[in-house]
């Protein structure tokens, strides 16, 4: 051989040994891609950043299948006319590392859909997947969207330290903005390669919290601005402010541009369904971090979602459209395969679509003692406003809370004060007096029964408005006029004391401002007549019907 190597010219020799060294060099590379990607996230240590060094991990497509586990990594679920059902799944083994294409190529795996509203056997459908083995090549337009709202507050030195290692998940080609998702949205980071982002100030304070999360906006406005591929939302509160922008908007955005949304709920406060159904309705999933029953870190979550986009198996089953129509409804998608003398199977639940509304839309927050109104919830204001005056046949019903301020009546005083400002501030931005209901309730309805923190003080002290339907409660009772808005919040907190819903109107008596306390809730002319006659017999009070 070495014979024949010496008789070979010198121009064939300096070729063949510089073929041998970029094989070698595109190995070592590619050796290195894959160990990075395919390494267990849990044994992996970050604390500056980059990966650490670890063993190669194997990935070859003749594994046996001992050991391995699947995992469904994301859902892209039938919406409107769509029949399809998106899946990225991966077989990972012991360490946890991702075994592609364990089957070689055999398209073994299964997908069934179990509806939620019957547990009969015609309401479980299976079908094959036809699965496509992802390369890791897809370059990512990557939109990180962070709650700021007060609830988030608590977890901005994890949201600081996570940020600052985003870039170790990602290639070099790929894009990446960061955002605040506040009354007004702010930008932190501009779209731009990874490597850039270290050069853009990450102080702790950006992530700071205060005010109330005006999520839905933040991500609707970062996806109108960004046009990513990948939206990835963080957020520790349950307090939105959806006055104009609703999930439902969202999902139509993300569907119709492409893009996945994932979710990381920090804490276990986050109401889940929402965002479940929104990432699972996009391509994405909803993860859970730092709360009670998931030790999982922000850090090996992002690099989870972004390895998961990038290094799993993709497949696409065509559901009927009598089962596609009714996912909606809420469902369990289950991906099973067998493995040798094993069954695998990972499944999700996907929540129905009547969860996805929220249980309170907090407008505003206040200081102890204090009803004035900050100018950081303008921008709210402003929103609930417009939509108000929009519906000018509508009604809303804002409602005063306060916590830890006093005695019961200084308690409900308060609470009266704070609905009676906001009610103020949207009546100078065109809403009809008609248009409002206020109810003060004190201290009886805190989110924090026993608050501890200054943020968990302040989400007590808060005015939530609903929506009322006027064809459903048409009829209200007059029960006094008064000259002095003090004399008007005192009848008001006497008719609530009696269990009645009251509110205070605004009228005009000889040219001169007055107001009147109006009792409201009845549905028919004769429950109104009902409880005039009640108020007559036991209040001597005289009270005409409206």
């Amino acid at each position: 051989m070495l014979s024949r190597l010496f008789n070979l010219p010198v121009a064939w020799i300096f070729c063949l040994v510089f073929t041998l060294f970029q094989v070698h060099k595109s190995n070592a590379t590619t050796g290195e891609q894959w160990n990075y990607f395919t390494t267990s996230l849990f044994d992996r240590k970050l604390s500056s950043g980059a990966p650490e060094e670890s063993t190669p991990t194997s990935i070859n497509s003749d594994s046996t299948g001992r050991h391995l586990h699947i995992r469904i990594h994301g859902l892209k679920l039938p919406f409107d006319t769509d029949t399809a059902v998106h899946i990225m799944y991966a077989f990972h083994d012991a360490s946890g590392a991702v075994v592609l294409d364990p089957l070689q190529g055999n398209s073994e795996c299964s997908l069934q859909v179990r509806l939620l509203d019957s547990t009969a056997p015609s309401n479980l459908w299976a079908g094959a997947i036809q699965s496509e083995v992802s390369t890791g090549v897809e370059h990512l337009r990557i939109a990180l969207c962070i709650d700021g709202s007060i609830s988030t507050a608590h977890y901005k030195d994890e949201i600081a330290a996570a940020v600052e290692h985003v870039s170790a998940y990602l290639d070099a080609k790929d894009r990446l903005a960061l955002t605040i998702a506040r009354a007004v949205p702010e930008l932190i980071c501009p779209m731009s390669t990874p490597d850039s982002v270290s050069y853009h100030t990450i102080a702790k304070n950006k992530f700071e919290g205060y005010g109330i999360s005006r999520l839905s906006y933040g991500c609707l406005w970062t996806l109108h601005t960004f046009k990513p591929n990948v939206l990835v939302v963080m957020t520790g509160s349950d307090d939105y402010a959806l006055f104009d922008i609703m999930p439902s908007d969202l999902l139509k955005q993300a569907r119709d541009q492409n893009t996945s949304i994932w979710c990381i709920a920090l804490g276990d406060r986050v109401i889940s369904a929402p965002w479940e159904f929104l990432a699972l309705f996009t391509g994405g999933r909803f993860y859970r971090t730092e709360s009670r029953n998931s030790p999982r870190s922000l850090d090996s979550t992002l690099a989870e979602i972004f390895r998961s986009i990038k290094f799993t198996t993709r497949a696409t089953v065509a559901l009927p459209a009598t089962i596609a129509h009714r996912v909606r409804a809420g469902c369990t998608i289950i991906v099973q395969c067998p493995l040798n003398d094993s069954h695998q199977a990972d499944s999700i639940v996907v929540p129905p679509e009547y969860e996805v509304a929220l249980p309170r839309q907090i407008v505003t927050l206040f200081e102890r003692e204090s009803s004035s109104v900050d100018s950081i919830y303008e921008p709210l204001l402003d929103a609930l406003a417009a939509v108000v005056n929009v519906n000018s046949s509508h009604v809303i019903e804002l409602i005063g809370h306060s916590y830890g301020e006093g005695n019961s009546e200084q308690e409900r005083y308060l609470a009266a004060e704070r609905a009676r400002a906001v009610a103020a501030a949207l009546r100078r931005r065109g809403v009809q007096p008609h248009q409002l209901r206020l109810r003060a309730v004190g201290d009886l309805l805190p989110i924090y029964p026993i608050a501890n923190t200054a943020q968990e003080f302040q989400l007590n002290r808060r005015v939530e408005f609903r929506w009322l339907d006027p064809q459903l409660l048409p009829y209200e009772l007059v029960t006094t006029y008064v000259w002095s808005e003090t004399e008007a919040l005192r009848e008001l907190r006497r008719w609530q004391d009696r269990g009645f819903n009251a509110y205070i109107e605004e009228v005009m008596i000889e040219q001169r401002p007055a107001f009147r306390i109006k009792l409201w809730g009845y549905a028919t002319r004769q429950q109104a007549e009902a409880a005039a006659r009640t108020i007559t017999q036991r209040y001597k009070a005289r009270v005409t019907i409206e």
